[in-house]
């Protein structure tokens, strides 16, 4: 295995597969906490990504291929794959937001995103349509609309909901036309290949969850 899959892979693989040895890269004999730290910052020192290379280590987890699209700002990588059944894409919008497209029609529309002060004041006064799931934490925490009240408690059930959390942090996830998206907020220091792909393993969970409510 290459050392920059080593470091990333399942975003903590230093820990579970560099243990074992006890001596580092100049012949010292060190503890083996020690001595994983130091490996730690040893490849991250020869390994900083950005976007790109970030997408290309994702391909060791969903496959597919990283191509460049146009844009009005220059070009930007995308990821395109077909995983579990489904035409996924990655992009990164800005390199602290991830773009995840999972290719499927939703049965409705829907818009999910954080709640804050001004929403909250708008839908008090019926500015903005705020559904509830009956879910008290997580009604207080996210804006719910795009969709009827009945499909909402349908859709979002107990799972979702806790699918959904375990999306965070992100700007918003929608269901729109033709996809279900969710926009990520990321720090590419602390988030790894592995977790991205953790995370359209779990958007696609959300989806079949979702497709089979619409046909209770």
């Amino acid at each position: 295995m290459e050392p920059s899959a080593c470091v990333f892979l399942c975003g903590h693989a230093l820990d579970e597969h560099c243990t074992a040895a006890h001596v580092d890269v100049a012949g010292n004999e060190l503890k083996e906490r020690e001595f994983t730290e130091k490996l730690k910052c040893f490849f991250l020192k020869e390994v900083e990504m950005n976007t790109e290379e970030f997408l290309t280590q994702v391909l060791l987890f969903l496959g597919g291929s990283v191509k460049k699209e146009e844009r009005t700002l220059g070009s930007s990588p995308h990821l395109y794959t077909d995983y579990s059944g489904y035409f996924v894409k990655l992009d990164f919008v800005t390199p602290g937001e991830l773009r995840i497209d999972v290719n499927s029609k939703p049965p409705h529309r829907l818009r999910i995103r954080k709640e804050n002060h001004v929403s909250r004041t708008l839908g008090n006064i019926g500015v903005v349509c705020d559904r509830k799931t009956g879910d008290t934490a997580f009604d207080n925490k996210y804006l719910v609309d795009n969709a009827s009240s009945e499909w909402v408690s349908k859709a979002l059930s107990d799972q979702v909901r806790n699918l959904l959390i375990a999306m965070e942090p992100f700007e918003f996830f929608e269901l729109t036309g033709r996809h279900y998206r969710c926009l990520k907020m990321v720090n590419l220091s602390n988030y790894h290949p592995g977790d991205a792909a953790g995370n359209v393993n779990t958007m696609i969970r959300i989806v079949e969850l979702i497709k089979l409510a619409d046909l209770k």
